[in-house]
């Protein structure tokens, strides 16, 4: 029976902007992006019957809300703050024009003298944005004279007080300086920042777990591409155990009407186990910390749930791990989700867990997208959200990959494009293809009605064609095994059917010769259609 507790609690917009990412981000794979696909809108209860039934204890500790929000304090990363720089810059006009000033006078002082280690020193001091926010100047000690002025640069010295000093000395308009100056301190001011740490169960916070604005990907990702595990992204949706932690971003994402991560995690929580997953796109200990914790405590409260350890742990997994006096083995697994549990993991844990192992497969059911049916055998096939029967999706018999495309059948196997092309050849007779394996490569010496030699050429004949032709006792067996036949055929053995079949692909001309050459009797009279063939200027050999 469905349950439909959180499905009757679920926004309906919000179920249209999850269609509304499946229709248009869950459909195949193309050369070049990912196709739409189209979704009844009435089946999405039916989709996620397994999300309501398998977040129930999520949705009741999170206090029946399916994203929790706090606004926190943190310590922005380097690349942050680098990318703060930039659009501060880029937004100050006067700021910008420094910049360019000062690169102009170095060039022109520099290139002139060519010295190319003060050179770049001086360029690095408004370009490389890291040294800048660190204030300091991490390079040898160097005396320079420019414009008549010797200044020392020693290591340790403030980058934004040696740029004030070379300001002056270049000539460039204070103000400009100053307005550069203003952003660097805003930026310095970012340094330690406020943000906005979610905890969600939402469907849609499963599927966009690396689709962002903020230039970061992953092998879960939708949107840029169809991602080797996206799928692991709707076994996550439907698992019992599994949390979004995520940095919400100022503005929702562009292309759809939802919110862009900054950073994310997913944390896996069982009645004995809340542990951290990896970090994307980097690690932050507060960040990760902070939603741990705050994990902790929800599930602490919650009946069936701990206790937990007080204190944050590091567990390895598929290995022993010594907890207190105690040697757990964790053997913690997924389905078709990339198991991202290696090296140490930080990790709440039983204090009272009586066992040595601890084994858990933590996904929940893949379901199709489209038709909402569980999806078996999707090992290799990761990258697709639908099932191969919503997705048209065939086993290739020859290469060994899921294909999506035409399919050929070949006696009672399925071939993709690719491999018939290359891998199968038709018969010279019947006409059918064959795989290159059951085909004879035959070289025809033909001769004429004497036995004497007139020409040599390949045809491909599929074995029962070959048999047709020769008497079975005739034909080696190695011969045919070894797909190699070089036999001498009789015009006068072939039907003319037959003869035009095996040389399908030539000039009608070729097979008018053929044919007549079948016809005569006579060494004369073969001489003379050779000659009046040759005299028209028609290849015949």
């Amino acid at each position: 029976m469905m349950n439909t507790s959180l499905l009757e609690k679920f926004p309906v917009e919000d179920m249209h902007i999850l269609h509304s990412y499946f229709e248009n981000y869950g459909g195949n794979v193309s050369s070049e992006c990912v196709e739409s696909c189209y979704v009844n809108f009435d089946r999405m209860p039916y989709i996620l019957r397994y999300w309501s039934q398998n977040k129930e204890d999520l949705f009741k500790m999170f206090g029946e809300k399916f994203i929790l929000e706090k606004e926190i304090t943190y310590s922005a990363t380097l690349e942050e703050l680098e990318n703060l720089y930039i659009r501060e810059i880029r937004r100050d006009e006067q700021a910008c024009n420094f910049v360019e000033e000062y690169l102009k006078k170095i060039d022109h002082v520099y290139c002139r003298e060519g010295n190319t280690d003060v050179y770049w020193t001086l360029r690095s001091f408004v370009y490389d944005y890291i040294e800048l926010i660190h204030n300091k100047y991490e390079g040898d000690n160097m005396i320079i004279t420019l414009n008549n002025h010797v200044i020392k640069i020693q290591n340790g010295c403030g980058i934004i007080k040696t740029l004030k000093k070379l300001t002056n000395i270049l000539g460039i308009d204070p103000k400009l300086y100053e307005a550069f100056r203003n952003c660097h301190s805003r930026v310095l001011q970012n340094k330690k920042t406020k943000g906005k740490l979610c905890l969600s169960i939402h469907p849609m916070d499963y599927v966009t777990m690396s689709d962002n604005d903020y230039h970061w990907e992953s092998c879960m990702t939708w949107t840029n591409y169809a991602g080797e595990y996206r799928l692991g992204t709707v076994e996550m949706m439907n698992s019992p155990y599994c949390v979004v932690a995520y940095l919400k971003g100022n503005e929702d994402m562009e292309f759809i009407r939802w919110n862009s991560k900054k950073w994310r995690q997913l944390i896996m929580i069982t009645p004995d186990l809340i542990l951290g997953n990896r970090q994307y796109p980097y690690e932050h200990k507060t960040l990760e910390e902070e939603a741990l914790k705050w994990m902790r405590e929800l599930a602490s409260s919650y009946s069936g749930y701990g206790p937990y350890s007080d204190s944050l742990i590091k567990i390895v997994n598929r290995q022993d791990n010594f907890i207190g006096e105690k040697a757990i083995r964790f053997d913690l697994d997924f389905d078709y989700m990339y198991n991202d549990i290696y090296n140490s993991r930080k990790s709440y844990f039983n204090p009272n867990y009586e066992y040595s192992n601890y084994s858990m497969n933590l996904s929940g059911p893949a379901v199709c997208i489209q038709c909402g049916e569980v999806m078996e055998d999707m090992e290799g096939k990761e990258s697709f959200v639908t099932c191969p029967s919503c997705s048209g999706m065939f086993y290739c018999d020859g290469c060994g990959n899921w294909e999506i495309g035409e399919c050929h059948e070949v006696d009672g196997r399925y071939y993709c494009s690719y491999c018939i092309e290359n891998d199968f050849v038709g018969c010279g007779v019947c006409d059918m293809r064959f795989h290159d394996s059951y085909i004879v490569d035959l070289f025809l010496h033909i001769k004429g009605y004497d036995g004497n030699f007139n020409g040599l050429h390949k045809v491909y004949l599929c074995e029962e064609c070959l048999r047709d032709i020769y008497p079975t006792s005739d034909i080696p067996r190695e011969a045919i095994n070894s797909c190699f036949l070089s036999r001498v055929i009789y015009l006068k053995d072939i039907s003319d059917d037959v003869l035009k079949h095996m040389f399908l692909d030539y000039s009608e001309d070729f097979v008018n010769y053929l044919l007549e050459m079948k016809q005569a009797e006579t060494f004369e009279k073969m001489h003379e259609i050779e000659k009046k063939y040759c005299d028209n200027g028609i290849y015949i050999f």
